[in-house]
């Protein structure tokens, strides 16, 4: 295991460095993909005019709608010619006008005469500025300014409508409203943060209406996502003064819609010089992102814009009788019969400009309602590069780093495994080697502790010897005593009966073995620390009880494995006690013969082995 751990600061240093390495190129993948995509809309001064709409041939870059209106209107959309012979309509150099029928009294069942008209070109972003010197401002009447995305392949709203201004009655304000199939929420959007209108639209349960979705929950049937214009952004009031300026900003690649509106006179500078620069505008009048997350820019494609006034309607009818009190009829009878205050439902455009960056896609040319779209529409303009090369080599960076460090980890860990296997090996041995030696001390009562002891290598001698406890204290003359009672192979030499011992083992014994009188019974059924020796528990630092006066003291036992050839016995010691059996010899019982104990015992105190 050392060598692999003396590799982990260079490893480390070698991670470090790769880290480096990508922080740096990704850090410089960015800021280049920053540079063309600030390249492309720097470009050509920002925004190049694509569109220029007012003039006396206004009309030719329109196509007009004559159909059922599909929000359930109190009004009849004409034709262009039927809209020339009824002067609904009329354009100059520098103005164009469009109005409604403000003179006849109608029927029920029938709508007042109207336009509607849509742009025969469709686009994918732009800057689309109006200027109006009137918008339309009646009760009942529902104008908006207004795109949205559709042909026979692709129904509304898959291609999303974006709701530059609209109102209805005399409010003084327009709303800015997206409506969008599933997926696009606004909630992240705060007021006075991101755009500076008077708040949300409210939803059907008092709520914040932020879901785009035409069919949210907590919102109204198609009601979208509404933002409020500031007061003055519309009405009689804006009328009054002469109208205002609005400017729409769609832009994929910044990814947001912002809309911004200044009443007449205060409009940017860059604006008239034909230049417009939306960054240095300030804070929108309402913003919606479009960043994936939220609402991804595929809810808005191929849009076109359009210019209608309906009357009463889905949206118009449910609010007329709050904001037209003083009416006293409903909203259908009221159209129908009050053509005179239908007079001021009109526009009066005076600039409809519409601007593209370089680089990003042109507007397409659809004369016929419902053509075709553009086969080189992508899903994003292509301005910015492969974006796709920095997520690719930071995958790239993290699977090296993944797989250096997989590899690292491997080695380790068969570096443990390996040293464990070894360990594991050596504890074998270690087991067979001391079962060895306890049953050569077990079976080999000649070899003594000490000379086992004696015999270990020099590197496992201790350096110092330890005094002896009292229990494995020898008495004088043990040394002498133990020569007599070992031999090379059988164990205790025979000793000719009823010979007397030595003096020394005379003294031996009667200072250091048990007698009856300092000995205490020891529990039947104790174990021997030793296989096949004898079991003592001291009553005193130098007395140990024998197990042959363990549980009953009137049956003697064994205490040795060494049984004495037939007419030999051991030499009886002074003073030791004797014992008569109670069995036969064919129990195991030793009967009437006396048992004595040897002078000297080859006790281990160690643990069990």
């Amino acid at each position: 295991g050392s060598p692999n751990l003396a590799l982990w600061p260079a490893g480390a240093a070698m991670l470090g460095g790769a880290l480096l390495v990508c922080v740096g190129l990704g850090a410089q993948r960015v800021a280049l993909a920053q540079l063309q995509e600030g390249s492309a809309m720097m470009a050509g001064g920002q925004y190049e005019k694509e569109d220029s709409f007012v003039g006396s041939d206004f009309f030719t870059k329109w196509t007009f709608y004559d159909g059922g209106d599909p929000t359930h209107g109190t009004v009849d959309f004409v034709t262009q010619q039927e809209a020339e012979q009824q002067k609904l309509i009329s354009a100059s150099a520098d103005k164009v006008y469009m109005g409604v029928d403000s003179w006849s009294t109608l029927p029920p069942g029938q709508g007042r005469k109207a336009v509607k008209i849509l742009s025969r070109k469709t686009y994918n972003n732009g800057l689309f500025i109006l200027t109006a010197e009137n918008v339309p401002s009646a009760c009942g009447a529902w104008p908006a300014f207004w795109m949205y995305g559709e042909d026979a392949q692709h129904a509304w709203p898959r291609w999303g409508e974006y709701d530059i201004l609209e109102s209805v009655h005399t409010l003084p304000w327009a709303a800015t409203t997206l409506h969008t199939k599933y997926g696009c929420d606004q909630a992240v959007v705060d007021q006075g943060l991101d755009f500076t209108g008077t708040g949300w639209a409210a939803g059907s349960v008092g709520n914040q209406a932020t879901n785009c979705w035409v069919n949210a929950p907590n919102e109204y049937n198609n009601q979208g996502c509404g933002q409020k214009m500031p007061d003055g952004s519309f009405g009689p009031g804006l009328n009054a003064n002469g109208g205002g300026t609005w400017a729409a900003e769609w832009d994929p690649i910044a990814k947001h819609l912002r809309t911004w509106f200044w009443p007449k006179g205060k409009e940017p500078y860059d604006i008239a010089a034909g230049k417009p620069n939306p960054d240095y505008w300030g804070t929108p009048s309402s913003f919606f992102t479009l960043a994936s997350r939220f609402c991804s820019t595929d809810h808005f494609k191929n849009m076109r814009m359009v210019f209608d006034t309906t009357f009463c309607g889905d949206y118009a009818n449910p609010s007329f009788a709050g904001a037209c009190p003083n009416a006293g009829m409903s909203c259908d009878a009221y159209v129908r019969t009050q053509p005179n205050a239908m007079k001021d439902a009109f526009w009066s455009v005076t600039r409809l400009d519409v601007y593209q960056r370089k680089g990003y896609e042109k507007a397409v040319d659809n004369p016929e309602y419902g053509a075709g779209i553009s086969a080189n529409h992508p899903d994003h303009p292509q301005s910015s590069g492969p974006n796709w090369i920095l997520p690719l080599f930071v995958i790239l960076c993290l699977s090296a780093l993944g797989y250096y460090i997989f590899k690292r980890l491997g080695q380790r860990f068969r570096g443990v495994a390996d040293c464990n296997e070894k360990l594991a090996e050596a504890c074998d041995d270690g087991k067979q080697r001391r079962s060895s030696r306890t049953r050569e001390v077990s079976m080999s009562p000649s070899t003594s502790t000490r000379e086992l002891a004696d015999k270990r290598p020099a590197s496992q001698s201790p350096k110092a010897e330890a005094p002896a406890s009292p229990e494995r204290r020898p008495a004088a003359g043990a040394s002498s005593i133990w020569k007599q009672f070992t031999g090379a192979a059988s164990g205790f030499t025979a000793v000719p009966p009823n010979s007397p011992p030595p003096a020394s083992a005379q003294a031996r014994q009667s200072s250091t073995f048990v007698t009856a009188a300092n000995t205490t019974p020891v529990p039947s059924g104790s174990r021997s620390f030793q296989p096949n020796m004898p079991s003592f528990q001291p009553s005193g630092l130098q007395s140990f009880a024998p197990l042959s006066m363990q549980g009953n003291w009137g049956q003697a036992q064994a205490s040795f494995n060494i049984v004495p050839e037939p007419g030999q016995s051991f030499a009886p010691l002074r003073n030791a006690p004797t014992f008569t059996g109670h069995g036969s010899e064919g129990s195991g019982a030793m009967g009437s013969r006396d048992l004595a104990l040897p002078p000297t015992l080859p006790y281990n105190q160690g643990g069990r082995r």
